[in-house]
């Protein structure tokens, strides 16, 4: 699921280091809420990764929360 870049900035508090939930090869994953109340967990590509989307995609869809 894609959500816009805005939203999830809002939603991870600027991706700040108390929402991170930990780092994986292609970048780390942070904790939010929506404004619907919704957590969700999102995964921010590093640049250095040199991973592309596949790899993106097909990474942290089993990370609790």
């Amino acid at each position: 699921m894609l959500f816009d870049f805005d939203i999830v900035q809002v939603a991870t508090n600027g991706f700040s280091y108390s929402n991170k939930l930990r780092q994986c090869g292609f970048g780390a994953v942070y904790k939010g809420n929506l404004p619907n109340g919704q957590m969700i967990a999102v995964k921010r590509l590093s640049r250095d990764s040199g991973q592309g989307a596949l790899e993106f995609k097909n990474e942290s869809f089993r990370i609790e929360i």
